[in-house]
């Protein structure tokens, strides 16, 4: 019996990293939206060629939503516009 084992995709381990690092280095923005955007290539990674990496995918965009969403209500709550 052979045990066939299923590679994690590149793009959901790229995704989760720059998912994590946005909020830890500077230029955070931009890795968010490409985590959101490696997070979308690796959901068509895994479909198309049979691999594992869908929870890192979607944990990847929940970090880059949750990053992008509180750097809005921090820069909206700091400005003095009425």
């Amino acid at each position: 019996m052979t045990r066939q084992t299923q590679e994690t995709s590149a793009f959901a381990i790229a995704a989760l990293l720059l998912g994590l690092s946005c909020y830890v280095q500077f230029l955070g923005t931009e890795k968010a939206v490409l985590a959101f955007l490696f997070a979308v290539l690796a959901f068509r990674d895994t479909s198309l060629n049979n691999r594992k990496g869908n929870g890192l995918a979607c944990l990847a965009i929940a970090l880059a939503v949750i990053f992008v969403l509180s750097l809005f209500l921090f820069m909206r709550a700091t400005t003095n516009i009425v």
